[in-house]
């Protein structure tokens, strides 16, 4: 009977339709593999709560469930329970946690004594190897003017390590600068952190991407990219600089032509007849 009223409340969380309570926003979660990690939702007083695990391909599995006072989960490793008398804190942890635990879990409530269905909570679990440094790449956008956009993507980070950023050297002159970015999990569930960033410049430059371990002060960073001049920024400095040389140059073979006809006349004056 109780699958049966939890997967009414599944059809229910996916077409957000909600008697009492919405749908909110999802959380991020970090963890370590082989660490044990907890998740924690809020529930109602008087309520029965279930745990949902989404799959990558979308799918979505009941891993926990409360039936009569006890929670059951499929997985021995998982175990829930409620953090206080109350009834208000929904609890799953996952001991030895591993890779294939990362992923977004769900939970669906409901009245007990009562044909009520409350809101659900997306949660995203990331669960990362600190033995495996992250995975850094620099993507480098089309350029407009004398304008460029890259963006920098850092993959497999745990908590411990920085938001990425930027190593711009310019002139012999070098200045950290911090991006614009963001966090998610990607379509095969890896944990990725992102930072876009645009600079506009009229001389040549080189920029790092990085990031780096708040306790270690491991590093990890792309390799420089040497971006010149566009296209049309080449043009206007040829001309600005090429521009009043060709006009010295034109000048002087004037002046040159001039001396040179004024000498053949006083040439010709002096010739005795």
């Amino acid at each position: 009977m109780y699958l049966v009223d939890f997967f009414i409340i599944l059809i229910i969380c996916t077409t957000k339709e909600f008697v009492d309570g919405s749908h909110r926003p999802s959380l991020l979660t970090l963890g370590q593999k082989g660490q044990n990690v907890t998740l924690h939702a809020n529930a109602v007083e008087d309520s029965s709560i279930a745990w949902y695990r989404q799959k990558l391909n979308g799918e979505l599995e009941m891993i926990c469930s409360e039936s009569y006072g006890h929670f059951l989960c499929d997985n021995p490793r998982y175990t829930m329970g409620m953090l206080d008398n109350s009834g208000k804190k929904g609890s799953l942890m996952i001991f030895n946690a591993s890779g294939t635990d990362s992923g977004r879990y769900l939970t669906a409530l409901k009245r007990k004594k009562a044909e009520l269905f409350l809101g659900s909570l997306y949660l995203n679990l990331v669960i990362t190897d600190p033995a495996v440094p992250p995975i850094i790449r620099l993507f480098h956008g089309s350029s407009y003017s004398m304008a460029h956009v890259f963006q920098c993507e850092v993959t497999g980070a745990g908590a411990h390590w920085t938001n990425p950023y930027w190593e711009k050297t310019e002139n012999g002159q070098t200045q950290v600068i911090e991006g614009r970015g963001g966090e998610d999990l990607d379509a095969k569930g890896h944990f990725t952190r992102w930072s876009v960033a645009t600079f506009q410049s009229e001389l040549a430059f080189s920029l790092t991407c990085m990031c780096h371990h708040n306790h270690t002060g491991e590093t990890v960073k792309t390799k420089p990219a040497i971006i010149g001049l566009s296209k049309g920024a080449s043009v206007c400095v040829s001309i600005m600089f090429l521009g009043p040389l060709c006009c010295l140059l034109l000048l002087l073979t004037v002046v040159l032509a001039v001396l040179s006809a004024w000498r053949r006349y006083q040439h010709r004056q002096h010739r005795p007849c």
